[in-house]
């Protein structure tokens, strides 16, 4: 289902991009401007966690839980990525298709005030196929040498480790192609939260935007 046309009262963007790219850090910014963030990576942790819808698919697919021993399965192994993902993706499009249903219904009159759109961020989202059940698709692009230093800052991991995890991530020809939004990010935060308010601008307008 198409979360809005582009000429419509209110409408959901898909945010995406590569690991490390910087795509949580706008869906960060956008949520300083107003803009409601459905994040697919904090769904896919709920479904995860003990309790979750996830739980007894993974663990006895895997024989795991944790996060770490699981991303070094899905780094080494691509039937062990798909297999992943084949359990979480259909869970995690039943939970984003509910909390659209949610944000869409308080933006009718007397709902949210201020902003026409919403965004969903999702690293797999061309992957999953769902780029055209959305308004537009936001990319965020960003230089492998950037990823990198940003994998081995924040995650902590070794730069060989690094190398092997963003090889096994796949191209991201398709992202591109399918952006109607795109964001370069290979510089600094405060240089990235300026771009994003250009974005925003766009949005509203419901304009396309390729911010180098």
């Amino acid at each position: 289902m198409t979360k809005g046309a582009r000429n419509s009262p209110f409408a959901i963007y898909g945010l995406t991009g590569g690991i490390a790219s910087g795509k949580s850090a706008v869906a960060g910014f956008l949520r300083e401007l107003g803009v409601e963030v459905i994040d697919a990576d904090a769904i896919a942790r709920e479904l995860r966690a003990p309790g979750g819808a996830a739980e007894v698919p993974i663990r006895n697919a895997f024989g795991t839980l944790d996060p770490k021993e699981l991303r070094a399965r899905i780094a080494a192994s691509p039937e062990d990525k798909r297999k992943l993902e084949a359990i979480l993706h259909p869970m995690i499009a039943e939970e984003s298709d509910r909390r659209f249903a949610a944000i869409t219904g308080r933006a009718s009159p007397g709902g949210i005030v201020g902003v026409n759109y919403a965004v969903y961020e999702a690293a797999l989202l061309v992957e999953a196929g769902r780029a055209g059940d959305f308004a537009g698709l936001i990319y965020v692009d960003a230089g492998t040498d950037a990823r990198l230093a940003r994998l081995i800052a924040r995650d902590g991991m070794a730069p060989d480790a690094a190398r092997q995890f963003l090889g096994a991530q796949g191209p991201e020809d398709a992202k591109r192609t399918a952006a109607t939004h795109r964001l370069s990010n290979d510089g600094t935060l405060d240089e990235l939260r300026a771009k994003v308010r250009l974005l925003h601008s766009s949005l509203t307008r419901r304009e396309k935007t390729f911010i180098a």
